[in-house]
């Protein structure tokens, strides 16, 4: 696509938006059936959030392209090494934590992003869908994350708090 003017340079955010947040799904899917707890909470925000666009795109006409790998498809790379590594150690939940870290904040950036421009652009409810998606990351409302208990999170730590524990042990 030519991007002549700012609604086509939305449309090509919103669809590398749309691609990324697909991809990262395929990608933390492969890592969620190699360990019970790290990445699944997160992929059902992401789950979430790829509703969100989709209704993005109805209303605008338009259907989502997920034809083009998203920009982002290296940082998680990571995920592939780290599929068969041991999930009890605390390099492995390092790992896992720093790529739903990096790739939580890539994707924010770019949804503050298209809420500006669907805002310029005078899309109040593309905005609006928008806003809420920034609202949930900001106070961690929305599905949640890898906390639920569970035979194998019997205590419903959520990763971070793992890490900080395992951290902790080793000092």
């Amino acid at each position: 696509m030519t991007i002549r003017k700012l609604d086509d340079l939305f449309l090509t955010e919103l669809q590398e938006t749309y691609a990324a947040e697909k991809l990262i799904v395929a990608q933390l899917s492969k890592l969620a059936m190699t360990e019970a707890e790290s990445s699944t909470g997160y992929i059902t925000r992401c789950h979430h959030r790829i509703d969100r666009l989709e209704q993005i795109f109805g209303l605008l006409g338009r259907q989502p392209d997920t034809g083009k790998p998203p920009r982002m498809g290296g940082m998680l790379a990571e995920v592939d090494e780290l599929i068969g590594s041991d999930p009890t150690t605390w390099g492995h939940a390092a790992a896992v934590l720093s790529v739903v870290e990096t790739v939580r904040h890539y994707l924010m950036a770019r949804y503050v992003t298209l809420a500006s421009w669907a805002n310029e652009l005078g899309m109040p409810q593309v905005s609006k869908l928008i806003a809420a998606t920034l609202e949930e990351d900001r106070t961690g409302s929305g599905p949640p994350v890898a906390t639920e208990r569970n035979q194998d999170n019997p205590k419903g730590i959520s990763l971070g708090e793992r890490l900080t524990a395992m951290f902790d042990r080793k000092r």
